[in-house]
Formats: C-alpha cells, structure tokens, sequence
C-alpha cells in the first residue's frame, strides 16, 4: 500500500529537468596535466590518455570533445625527474569549433627523501585555432553587423606555468594559464589570465 502511494505522488510531482552542456574540465579530470603542466612527468611511468566526449547524441552540431594526451618521465637522477608533455585537443560546439596543441616540460625535485614528497615546477606553450561557422545561422534580425560577419577563424598562442607539490596521496598545485594577451574576434580586446588552483 504504501509504495503505491510513493507512486502516486510521484506521477502528480512536476518533474524539472535541465539539459544543459558538462563544464569542458569534468571531461579532463581523469587526465590532470590538462589543469596543471607540473603533472607531466610526476607519474612513476609513462602515461598515453585518449578521451571522446559526446553529449546531446543524435542532435546535429551536439558538444563533442576529443584529447589526447602523453606525457614521459625520464629520471637521470634518483632525486630528481624531468617530465615533457604533449596535449592535442578537438572541441565542437554547435557553430563554434577549436583545436589545438600544447608542449610542457616539468621538473621535479625530492624535497624529502624518507616521505617521498616532490615538488615540480613546469612551463608549457600552446597553439589554439578558434572557428566559428554560422553559415547556416538563423536570425531575426539580419542587420546585426555580428551575424553577417561570424565566419571568423583565427590562432592564439598561450605560455602557461604551473607548480605541484605531490605524494603518493597528496597533490598540491597552482598554475596560471594565458599569460600571453589574447584577443576577441569581434571586439579585438584583451583578457584577463584565469588562474586555476587544483
């Protein structure tokens, strides 16, 4: 008796569901040299990541994302470790469309030995080209100067630094991304560098 009352509250309940698109870094929490380059090199071994995201399946021009992401580790000495880094990404969204690549190299100092407590310091450069395609854009209002021109494509350059202090159940860092200027397509001004703490 009582779950079919459970059911029928149930059914006369509104129901709210909300569609909207994943934050781009729930795709690359499994692969952290994304948020922070001191990860390259901070593994005991070599690591190849592959990641595809697609969401919204069966709708057209639906987010998507693909990573790819290697990252080496070479030791020539046992306190210290240097780590290079290769990241290659490809993201749609709709009529908006970016892909790229980022270079890092990190170096890693023993701070103590007994704990096995590290800390890397890392710099790391990338290349983005940002698309965006509205050919077959609809508009109410066609005067907009915006719409008539958003068949833009263009290239960022970014340097990026990032610092990590890891254990074998701790990690620790800040890194800071843009430190280029980067400008708009449209309005041509420059942005402020995020900062992102992980």
């Amino acid at each position: 008796m009582k779950s079919n009352i459970i059911y029928i509250i149930l059914l006369l309940c509104p129901i709210i569901i909300f569609g909207q698109e994943q934050s781009v870094y729930q795709t690359y929490m499994p692969i952290p040299e994304i948020h922070n380059p001191a990860y390259n090199g901070a593994l005991p071994c070599t690591k190849i990541s592959l990641a595809d995201k697609h969401q919204w399946i069966g709708i057209k021009g639906a987010p998507s994302q693909q990573i790819f992401s290697a990252n080496l580790k070479f030791e020539p000495e046992r306190l210290k470790r240097h780590g290079i880094g290769i990241v290659l990404l490809n993201d749609l969204n709709g009529a908006t469309k970016a892909s790229g690549a980022r270079l890092a190299y990190a170096y890693h100092i023993m701070v103590k030995k007994s704990k096995a407590r590290w800390l890397s310091f890392a710099i790391s450069t990338s290349v983005l080209n940002k698309r965006i395609d509205a050919s077959n854009f609809e508009a109410n209002n066609l005067n907009d100067p915006l719409i008539r021109t958003a068949n833009r494509s263009g290239f960022n350059f970014d340097v990026a630094f990032g610092i990590l202090y890891y254990t074998r159940t701790l990690n620790v860092g800040l890194a800071t991304f843009q430190l280029l200027p980067q400008k708009s397509f449209y309005d041509k001004t420059q942005r402020i560098p995020p900062l992102s703490i992980f």
